[in-house]
């Protein structure tokens, strides 16, 4: 099993930072680390998709508006599925 350390390191910066305002935050939609991170929506998107991947977060659909999600870091323990219900 991989540390989650290790995932983080190897990730590009932007990932990084991502994970680090999500974590803090709890949960958001990519469009909530727009403004806290100072980044572009496409590179928020990129870094979201690629901490799913590396299952450093989740993605949460958004029962009320499905054309959005929302996004959460999973602690250490956790259990990594893609997709979580709210």
């Amino acid at each position: 099993m991989s540390n989650f350390p290790d995932k983080l390191e190897k990730l590009p910066k932007s990932a990084q930072r991502i994970y680090k305002v999500l974590s803090k935050l709890g949960q958001a939609k990519p469009s909530d680390l727009v403004e806290p991170l100072g980044m572009p929506p496409r590179t928020i998107r990129h870094g979201l998709n690629r901490l799913v991947l590396e299952g450093l977060a989740v993605k949460i659909p958004n029962l009320h508006d499905l054309r959005s999600n929302y996004y959460k870091v999973i602690e250490i323990g956790e259990k990594s599925s893609k997709k979580t219900k709210m």
